[in-house]
């Protein structure tokens, strides 16, 4: 067996520190990690779980999928370590169980399978094409590998039969994926297809339908009424629970209410049926590529609708200490604002603004260009002043419509629930947060008063308890900024700020317990971070803020 492939495997660690591995073990054990579990559903469990069994196969291992031993939302509490629920659904890999991986002792545990780098080879514009090589690589993986169990298919089977569903002769699998796609946008999700257009696909293709059924899979009520309006006595469907107007709930927070076993088994069954299906619709979703992998033949009638993902932009402000010297500062062996760029690319932010100086400017150009190598665009905005708050002002269109993340490249934040947590608060619609401590705050905006006893502005002292808050440079604005831009008569962007705080959409978090937090404010504060930072380094085997890593990783 090949043990040294996986010299060259890289993963983010604790999500800020690049790791390495190597092990001469003969199983590898995949789970998913707290934030996969948080922020994801049965059908991006199983694509991340893909990605574990690819990795293990394509180094020589045998993998074999733990879900047993971490608690799984909708799923009973009491049976984590009793119950495996991956083989409620599904077969092992190579049929081999986890109690007989773990009492071999010859295995590695890979914690959580969203740290893996091949995660970013799964690329879903690709599914577009279904003769893609790289999908067809995927879906190779897929069918051979991630197996629905035969007690399920039989009974798959009796549903269809039941539902008088001929898959493969007059049925279209059509998947719309709604609620808190369309309402909320989640900053780095894909952009949801509209009814409209999959009425515009299904026309364009099949005319008047003639004798064909539709099999819909959506867990958006609206939708589904769209479509049996649109094509009355024609739609089939999973008997499931559906939802609209969650407001700022997300569909995984609503989810967490039901039965889990009663939802997935429905999911699977409706993407199984899908994929058999002799036409196929699919939304760029999750559930849209896990059928797009079931499927086992194609014609010109599949179609993978994808129009990207929902917008975040980054705004970096530049460091004082490089302005002021006119070269780069290295921290940790790494320039400063490497820190602030890995952060906004574990955000999955793509766009970036960077206010610098015009030498400063060149610096970075020579060692990271456009940022397109990294997977990034970065465009430098020229400030002699580096007035954040100016520069922002015009900025108001797109804070309106899409999700705007400040950080200033001054501040070292480190910890390991940090990009968890950061990731939580952009990727909800509740308001915009900070994070910081006491006595620091956005710069030139003094207008806004600060109460000396808390750090936090006088207008929402009443409403949070006394603390260590600020406002140190770290905004995620949401739609309601929109709604509060119409209704404010002033142009002085400072006034919208306090608009925004008056209405309670601002929320100061403290910094919690293992969190490192520096100021650079000047050399001799750099060189103390920059101890701190190569005594975590070398205690830890791991690098930190390493943003070079993310093109190494890409070529590997």
């Amino acid at each position: 067996m090949k043990k040294d492939g996986l010299v060259n495997y890289t993963h983010w660690r604790n999500n800020t520190l690049l790791a390495k591995m190597k092990t001469d073990k003969k199983y590898i054990i995949l789970k998913m990690g707290d934030s996969l579990i948080a922020t994801g559903g049965l059908g991006w469990y199983i694509l991340y779980t893909l990605c574990g069994i690819r990795f293990a196969v394509e180094n020589d291992y045998i993998p074999v999928v733990d879900w047993k031993n971490c608690k799984l939302p909708q799923y009973p509490a009491i049976n984590v370590g009793k119950e495996n629920v991956w083989e409620y659904y599904f077969e092992q890999p190579f049929n081999i169980n986890i109690d007989e991986a773990y009492k071999s002792k010859d295995y590695c545990v890979i914690e959580d399978v969203s740290s893996l780098a091949i995660i970013n080879l799964l690329d879903i514009r690709k599914f577009v094409d279904f003769f893609d090589k790289d999908a067809m690589k995927w879906r190779e993986y897929f069918q051979k590998y991630i197996r629905i169990n035969q007690k399920l298919k039989d009974y798959f089977d009796i549903c269809q039969n039941e539902q008088g569903l001929n898959v493969n002769n007059d049925l279209i699998g059509v998947i719309a994926r709604g609620t808190d796609y369309k309402d909320l946008k989640p900053v780095g999700h894909l952009q949801p297809i509209s009814s409209r257009r999959i009425f515009d696909e299904i026309d364009n293709i099949f005319g008047e339908l003639e004798q064909k059924k539709i099999f819909l899979a959506t867990e958006d009520k609206s939708i589904l009424q769209k479509f049996e309006e649109k094509y009355p006595g024609k739609i089939s469907f999973a008997d499931a629970k559906r939802y609209e107007n969650l407001g700022e709930n997300t569909l995984n927070t609503i989810y967490k209410e039901e039965d889990g076993y009663d939802r997935d088994l429905k999911y699977l069954y409706s993407l199984y049926t899908i994929s058999k299906s002799s036409i196929g619709i699919y939304s760029a979703c999750g559930g849209g590529v896990i059928a797009s992998l079931m499927r086992e033949s194609t014609d010109s009638s599949y179609k993978f609708l994808y129009k990207g993902y929902n917008r975040a932009k980054g705004i970096i402000v530049g460091s004082y200490i490089e302005k002021k010297c006119g070269k780069l500062k290295l921290m940790g062996n790494k320039p400063i604002m490497f820190y602030a760029l890995n952060t906004l690319k574990l955000l999955r932010v793509e766009e970036v603004d960077v206010i610098i100086s015009n030498q400063m400017k060149k610096e970075y150009e020579k060692l990271i260009g456009t940022g397109i190598e990294f997977g990034m665009m970065i465009h430098y905005i020229i400030s002699d002043s580096y007035n954040v708050v100016e520069y922002m002002k015009t900025m108001r269109d797109f804070m309106s419509t899409s999700k705007l993340i400040l950080l200033y490249s001054d501040y070292f934040v480190h910890g390991k629930d940090m990009i968890n947590e950061l990731t939580a608060k952009v990727n909800a619609f509740d308001g915009a947060y900070v994070w910081g401590v006491k006595n620091y705050y956005l710069d030139d905006t003094e207008s806004i008063k600060i109460n000396n006893k808390s750090g936090i502005p006088e207008r929402a002292f009443n409403t949070f308890k006394q603390g260590n808050y600020s406002l140190m440079g770290k905004y995620v604005f949401d739609k309601d900024l929109k709604e509060i831009i119409k209704e404010i008569k002033s142009t002085n962007f400072v006034d919208i700020l306090n608009e925004y705080i008056d209405r309670k959409k601002l929320f100061f978090l403290e910094y919690k317990r293992g969190i490192i937090y520096s100021k650079i404010l000047d050399e001799n504060i750099l060189a103390k971070t920059n101890q701190v930072i190569n005594l975590l380094e070398d205690l830890q085997g791991y690098r930190i803020g390493d943003f070079l890593s993310y093109k190494k990783s890409a070529e590997v």
